[in-house]
């Protein structure tokens, strides 16, 4: 009888549990970590700058997937959305689309990726266009955040509408991504006669200061450049974890617009208000973690007072004189990175009062021979870019910012046949140095010679005209100033010239 009962009970089971529904483990809220993670990871699926993703989370449901009691985030906007994107579709649009609403609910993930494809099917809408339409811009997708929330009216940024949706979501990507995109600039708009919004009254907006590129979206090899960070005195912290909490510590200070390789990342921090990522990478001969926030896809090249660049010709254009200890020697690599070379000085710098030959530039970089460079830094050295030799007595002044001149404190007269470095000049002053009140400089008179260098001819040599003809014959061991450098031609004064196209035949010197 028992062994009846048990196999009508076992039959029963399977008949009935084969109609049973599955039901999926009820997920719990995800960390802000992980949920960034996902955002970043389906932005980049869709060719969207995650910081964008972000931020519409953000403003949607402060980037929570459900309530305190565990019920999903419902129509945050008296428009049925759901979730932690805030989706928003009739029954009929997600049977059609294949949407699955219980995932949208249930299921963080799937809710993250359903929002990203939204977002990027509104990229595709007959919308205002900006500048060049680079996907890779963020403020590109203006209108297209824009849409997100509805192409309506109430969404037209005005004086007395400041802050409409796209604008909110902007000034997460400002406030909480560090991103310093500029303000918008005037919208044009119309209304229909149904109460409408008409954006078609101007459907392209050429913005300078629109052109910000992502970098949530760098991959491994990527090279780009440090940004000037404005929280921390110019520097970006370099540090031993992708985070800005504890345990994470600062390595490292990094001087802005250093060039940077990307060794992997992007990263997310555990910080619900960091809406940046974080990248392993190389700078300036060190590895560490960098925040996107404080990095940018170009950076701006230094100039060299009265020199243009490139050069037409190889040699040294000025001196790196080297003020601190803080200076490190650069090997550039193939791969984007940076090796330091250590020197045999105390911590392997330069050492100060260090002058090192310039041949050019590369970025923020300073180029001092073969593949080797100099961090550009104000702090820690002065350019050189040639010598005032002095021919007769001369007074140094100082000159003030509000251009009063007189004569320097120190009643310093310089003598015959000194030489002073020379870091600038104009129509009026050569200038030689600074303190905290000036600049000091000389008059610019015949007393003083602005030079580059100078030749020695080993043999004799051939001096022409400006005009190509012979002048004269320079004899070897004659020692002759040189003022300017073009192509093979040493300007040695007047206009006169002299060829330098034989090492064996001129030995030229920069001062």
């Amino acid at each position: 009888m028992k062994n009846i009962s048990l196999s009508l009970l076992l039959l029963f089971t399977l008949i009935f549990s084969t109609n049973l529904p599955t039901v999926e483990a009820a997920e719990t809220e995800l960390s802000f970590k992980a949920k960034k993670e996902l955002i970043t990871k389906y932005a980049m699926k869709y060719n969207i700058p995650p910081e964008i993703l972000k931020a519409i989370a953000m403003k949607e449901t402060a980037m929570m997937q459900y309530e305190a009691n565990g019920e999903p985030v419902m129509n945050k906007n008296n428009d049925g959305g759901i979730g932690i994107m805030q989706v928003t579709m009739s029954k009929e649009e997600m049977q059609a689309q294949g949407i699955d609403e219980y995932k949208l609910k249930y299921n963080t993930e799937y809710n993250i990726e359903q929002g990203a494809k939204i977002l990027n099917s509104k990229w595709n809408y007959d919308i205002p266009k900006i500048n060049d339409r680079d996907r890779t811009k963020i403020e590109h997708w203006y209108f297209a955040v824009w849409a997100y929330n509805g192409l309506s009216v109430r969404n037209v940024p005005s004086e007395t509408n400041p802050s409409p949706y796209q604008e909110k979501v902007f000034d997460y990507i400002r406030d909480w991504a560090y991103v310093p995109i500029a303000p918008t600039p005037k919208i044009e708009s119309s209304t229909t006669s149904t109460g409408s919004l008409d954006l078609s009254v101007k459907m392209h907006y050429d913005i300078e200061e629109w052109n910000t590129t992502s970098m949530q979206s760098l991959k491994s090899g990527d090279v780009v450049y440090t940004s000037y960070s404005t929280l921390a005195n110019g520097v970006s912290n370099l540090r031993d974890l992708p985070d800005t909490v504890s345990p994470s510590k600062i390595i490292s200070k990094v001087l802005p617009y250093s060039r940077v390789k990307i060794i992997s990342g992007p990263y997310e921090s555990e910080a619900k208000a960091n809406l940046f990522s974080f990248y392993k990478v190389s700078v300036n001969g060190k590895e560490g973690y960098l925040s996107s926030s404080n990095l940018q896809d170009s950076t701006p090249e230094i100039t060299i007072p009265k020199t243009t660049l490139p050069t037409n010709h190889g040699e040294p254009i000025g001196r790196v004189v080297i003020r601190t200890d803080n200076v490190p020697y650069l090997k550039s690599n193939a791969d984007g990175s940076f090796t330091i070379i250590e020197r045999k000085t105390k911590n392997h710098n330069f050492a100060p009062k260090e002058m090192i030959r310039l041949y050019g530039v590369m970025g923020d970089y300073f180029h001092v021979g073969g593949g080797y460079y100099i961090k550009n830094s104000d702090i820690d050295m002065d350019i050189m870019i040639g010598r005032a030799y002095i021919e007769k007595p001369t007074k140094l002044y100082r000159l003030t910012s509000d251009n009063k001149l007189s004569e320097h404190p120190s009643n310093i007269t310089y003598k015959n046949g000194e030489y002073l470095r020379v870091y600038d000049y104009d129509d009026q002053y050569i200038y030689v140095g600074s303190d905290s009140v000036g600049k000091h400089v000389l008059k610019r008179d015949n007393n003083v010679k602005l030079v580059m260098g100078f030749i020695t001819p080993k043999k004799n040599i051939t001096m022409y005209k400006p005009n190509g003809t012979v002048h004269k014959t320079l004899k070897a061991g004659e020692r002759v100033w040189v003022y300017g450098i073009d192509g093979k031609h040493l300007d040695v004064g007047g206009g006169y010239y002299v060829k330098y196209d034989n090492e064996e035949v001129v030995n030229y010197s920069s001062l």
